[in-house]
């Protein structure tokens, strides 16, 4: 979850492919929930903060826990 504090997000294949966690089907709707209020940026694959979601960081890491 460290990594979405980084430019280059959360790439979720890395995510599964190393820990087993499939982050896209267990936090489906927490996803679409922070896209939908623009705190973050989601390709399919890696999830960003926004410049909005910067400021509530935590928040949205909590969430994807």
């Amino acid at each position: 979850m460290l990594s979405l504090r980084e430019s280059s997000g959360l790439d979720l294949k890395r995510l599964k492919d190393k820990f087993n966690i499939d982050l896209k089907e267990t936090k489906k709707k927490e996803i679409a929930l922070l896209k939908g209020l623009e705190f973050i940026d989601y390709d399919g694959n890696t999830i960003k903060a926004t410049d909005k979601g910067i400021l509530v960081l935590n928040q949205i890491i909590i969430k994807l826990v």
